[in-house]
């Protein structure tokens, strides 16, 4: 994980979800979408808020492994607000639905 203020406690939020300690690097790696990404990935529209409980380093990790795959079908947001997932709808309805219809024609 990139360095961010949030960290240990989106470190603690992640291996409880995993449901295996901090120290388990490998489970960690199979449950994390910038570690099992390849170069045959489907098209992703990426969304974080600006006040989001994952850490804001997490879209950039994201986004620089796609990069360094040299993927070239995705987009990398940030909106306002602190909303997670769904929250942001209103927010990057009109976007996401373009960005859908323009990767998936």
């Amino acid at each position: 994980f990139s360095p961010d203020p949030d960290l240990a406690a989106f470190i603690q939020t992640v291996t409880n979800y995993v449901g295996v300690a901090s120290t388990d690097t490998a489970a960690l790696r199979a449950a994390s979408p910038a570690w099992i990404v390849d170069a045959t990935v489907a098209p992703l529209f990426l969304v974080d808020s600006a006040g989001d409980l994952i850490p804001a380093a997490q879209i950039d990790d994201m986004a620089d492994a796609l990069a360094a795959l040299r993927v070239r079908n995705y987009v990398a947001t940030t909106v306002p607000g602190n909303g997670h997932s769904f929250e942001n709808w209103p927010l990057i309805k009109t976007s996401a639905i373009a960005f859908l219809a323009a990767t998936l024609k």
